[in-house]
């Protein structure tokens, strides 16, 4: 039986603002480019532009992943 992702303790390894590049470094399930992506279209977490950069506050950006996240169906191997 799979455990559930302890999302908290995600929340505790990741700086309270995240630059794609972090985000990517830490959590490799999306490109710096798909995050982007995401941004232009309206559906990727909430950011903050400093700059011309852009940054996701931790809690926003794991409750967004959280969100995006699915259980596989009984018998499927992914």
């Amino acid at each position: 039986m799979i455990e559930q992702f302890d999302w908290e303790q995600l929340k505790t390894k990741l700086p309270e603002l995240l630059s794609r590049k972090i985000a990517v470094a830490a959590l490799p399930v999306f490109s710096a480019g798909t995050l982007a992506n995401f941004d232009s279209k309206g559906e990727g977490p909430e950011r903050l532009t400093i700059g011309k950069k852009i940054f996701y506050p931790r809690d926003s950006f794991v409750e967004w992943l959280k969100s995006r996240t699915k259980k596989p169906k009984a018998g499927k191997i992914n």
